[in-house]
């Protein structure tokens, strides 16, 4: 047993060997083969500041330029599989029995293609903060976040914070993700939202899609709560919750002309009003750039429509909470 370690060790050092001058290789083809800048930046391979490869292409869609990034740096894909061989021949040459130590390498090399594509979508993000004159952080605080969604679950984490204004109003949009349940029942969800500030301080209203799981009930975390049934087929694709007494100015928010507008532009989304805060759910990672932009325009349409609406409600809201 112990030659045939040896032995093991022996060929894993030249495979090793073998793919490491591959990958020089490779990456060189790579070098000369592509252009040395793309639209919208820099040359692909130049260094960034963290000494990594640096991302400087005009990003459309975030699955495309991972692929293009990894065609300029293979290592991030060749490396791992370098350790699979070497692994897998270890194990086998030693008659490992137990079959989860040939499974589990396998993983490294989608670890590779995960770390590619977020250090992508991390740009993706910056880009189209610097387009609109934002700011953008890599991380962010889950202090504020007062909506539902951010009650449940746990390892609750906040990326990809782009913060500016729109018509003197505050926004961000941000990569929020958690977990819920444990085990083999252990989910991991994350939602792309955009939160919008307004001055006047709303009860909370929740507008859930109707497709959408959030691995527990937004609605529970209501206090005082009643479903509201609107007109048309609004009730298809949108469930309306709201605290007792309120009735009169959820009606105001969404009249007609702005139910049609749902229907139509924001099918796909979950709303909540809480705290003069709008935040938009949406559903997974955007990652492409007309996507972000249509979601963009979704959060400009509701400042334009909704914020003097809410403004006129302000005295009204204020007069109820007095009485309370």
């Amino acid at each position: 047993m112990p030659g045939l370690i040896l032995l093991s060790v022996g060929i894993a050092a030249v495979m090793g060997g073998i793919f490491c001058i591959g990958v020089i290789i490779m990456s060189k083809a790579a070098r000369k083969s592509m252009p040395s800048s793309v639209s919208g930046g820099g040359a692909l391979d130049a260094g960034s500041k963290d000494g990594l490869p640096a991302i400087d292409e005009s990003i459309e869609n975030v699955s495309a330029s991972t692929n293009h990034f990894l065609q300029k740096h293979p290592s991030y894909i060749v490396i791992p599989l370098v350790v699979v061989i070497v692994l897998e021949a270890i194990f086998i040459l030693a008659s490992a029995r137990d079959p989860r130590v040939y499974v589990a390498p396998l993983i490294l090399p989608l670890i590779g293609y995960s770390i590619a594509r977020n250090r992508i979508q991390h740009e993706f993000m910056k880009q189209f903060a610097s387009a609109n004159g934002f700011s953008y952080t890599p991380g962010g605080s889950l202090d504020g976040l007062d909506g539902s969604l951010f009650q449940i679950g746990n390892s609750r984490s906040v990326a990809d914070v782009v913060s500016g204004q729109f018509q003197n109003r505050p926004i961000s949009l941000f990569t929020y993700t958690y977990v819920t349940g444990s085990g083999k029942s252990e989910q991991t969800h994350t939602y792309t939202i955009y939160e919008l500030q307004f001055d006047v301080t709303l009860p909370d209203i929740l507008l859930e899609n109707a497709s959408h799981a959030f691995g527990g009930s937004l609605f529970e975390k209501l206090s005082g709560k009643e479903f509201i049934k609107l007109e048309g087929d609004f009730n298809k694709y949108f469930s309306l919750c709201i605290p007792r007494g309120y009735e009169t100015e959820a009606l105001e928010i969404f009249t007609p002309d702005v139910m049609e507008e749902l229907i139509e532009k924001a099918k796909a989304f979950s709303l909540e009003i809480v705290n003069g805060h709008l935040f938009i759910y949406n559903n997974g990672t955007v990652g492409t750039k007309q996507g972000l932009y249509d979601l963009y325009a979704l959060a400009q349409y509701f400042i334009e429509k909704l914020g003097p609406v809410l403004a006129r409600m302000k005295p009204s809201v204020e007069a109820m909470e007095q009485f309370k």
